[in-house]
């Protein structure tokens, strides 16, 4: 199993290009992870004047988001952070702040706190098109899925964690099989952006996540999903070898995926 990886400033905007020329953006739905994947890494009071500091990508990730916005695509925003409003509510900050240049195109709504699913549900918290979802970023996309009430849906997540992007590539049909969920999603792609280049490279856009970090995606458990994104064993030596050669290593923490990707795949 291969999964399609992008690389570089240009990536999101390139793939968000592709996905409205391949098909009806009244029927496509984008959703993004929001840390290091919409955002550029911590801004700084001033940053935003420079929209490269604070959207990764920086005018080509927020004109290609305008098209996609004023064609008719559905834009959606699930991060990481507790599933709780408060951590909508800080993307919502975020958005009028730092990264007001996104605000437009991720409409806001009233904060609630929600389970949904089967056997009890999955505990989340959404604003309009922003979700916070913990590491169970399957189940808001299956929300996401259910609250359109139409099929032939085509769906398109990207993350720069590879477990988020490898466990919805993986994960995602099984919290949406059954009933009018099962038939509702014509298309599934589920992108990591791979940000070893901007951080690593000649010509550096981000700050790096350094070894040992929850941001890290090179710990021994994810060799696997490094590997369906087309990273080689000895390309995650290589890079690896190149962070400890920057100095960009701290004791290891917790990531906090062990057991929930564990239960996620289960």
């Amino acid at each position: 199993m291969e999964l399609p990886r992008l690389s570089g400033s240009g990536g999101l905007a390139t793939a968000v290009a592709a996905a409205l020329e391949s098909g009806a953006a009244s029927r496509t739905l984008l959703v993004f992870d929001f840390d290091r994947t919409l955002t550029n890494g911590i801004s700084r009071p001033g940053d935003e004047a420079e929209i490269a500091k604070v959207v990764r990508g920086g005018e080509a990730t927020v004109a290609a988001l305008r098209r996609a916005h004023d064609a008719g695509a559905g834009l959606f925003i699930v991060t990481a952070r507790r599933p709780a409003r408060l951590s909508v509510e800080q993307i919502f900050a975020s958005l009028d702040n730092a990264q007001a240049a996104l605000s437009p195109f991720f409409p806001r709504g009233d904060c609630v706190d929600f389970r949904f699913g089967d056997r009890g549900g999955v505990p989340l918290a959404r604003g309009g098109s922003v979700y916070a979802s913990g590491y169970e970023k399957a189940a808001a996309l299956a929300h996401i899925v259910s609250d359109q009430k139409r099929a032939g849906l085509r769906v398109f997540f990207f993350d720069d964690s590879v477990v988020n992007s490898y466990v919805v590539a993986t994960s995602a049909a099984r919290h949406m099989a059954g009933g009018a969920l099962a038939p509702a999603v014509a298309e599934l792609t589920s992108y990591w952006w791979d940000s070893y280049d901007e951080e690593m490279g000649p010509g550096p856009t981000m700050g790096p996540s350094p070894l040992g970090t929850a941001d890290s995606n090179y710990p021994d458990h994810l060799r696997h999903m490094l590997l369906a994104y087309g990273v080689t064993a000895a390309e995650r030596d290589a890079r690896i070898a190149a962070y400890r050669a920057a100095g960009h290593v701290r004791p290891s923490v917790s990531r906090g995926v062990g057991a929930d990707l564990a239960r996620v795949e289960a």
